[in-house]
C-alpha cells in the first residue's frame, strides 16, 4: 500500500495535489485554533463590559452572520459553476468535427455536380 502511494507521488501532478491537501489541512486547523481565541477574546470583552449572557447572544450572532454569508457565497458559486458548465457542454455540442465538415463538404459537391450533369444544357 504504501509502495502504490509512493508510486502515485512520484508523479507530478499527484505530488503537487498532496502537498496542496496537506497545507490546506494545516491551515485550517490552524485557522479553527486561531478563531477560538479570537472568540474567546471577544466573549471575555463582552462580558466583561455588560454581561455573559449578551456576550454569548452576540458572539452567537456574529457566527450565524457567518455562516449565512458563506451559504450564500456558496450557492452563488454553485450557480456560476452549473452557468459554466452548460455553455461548456452548448459549446462541445456546437463544435463540428473537422472530419464531419469535410465529408458533409464532399457530400454537398457531389450531389452539386451530379444536379448540374442532370440539368439540360443551355
Amino acid at each position: 500500500m504504501l509502495r502504490l502511494i509512493l508510486c502515485a507521488l512520484s508523479e507530478p501532478k499527484a505530488a503537487e495535489t498532496a502537498g496542496t491537501v496537506v497545507f490546506t489541512v494545516l491551515a485550517a486547523v490552524f485557522g479553527v485554533i486561531g478563531l477560538y481565541f479570537v472568540t474567546d477574546a471577544a466573549w471575555l470583552y463582552l462580558a466583561g463590559a455588560y454581561n455573559p449572557v449578551v456576550a454569548s447572544a452576540v458572539v452567537a450572532g456574529a457566527f450565524l452572520l457567518l455562516a449565512l454569508t458563506l451559504v450564500v457565497l456558496s450557492k452563488a458559486k454553485s450557480r456560476a459553476r452549473r452557468q459554466a458548465q452548460a455553455a461548456r457542454a452548448k459549446a462541445q455540442a456546437d463544435r463540428v468535427d473537422p472530419f464531419v465538415a469535410v465529408a458533409q463538404a464532399f457530400a454537398m459537391g457531389q450531389a452539386a455536380g451530379q444536379a448540374f450533369r442532370k440539368s439540360p444544357p443551355r
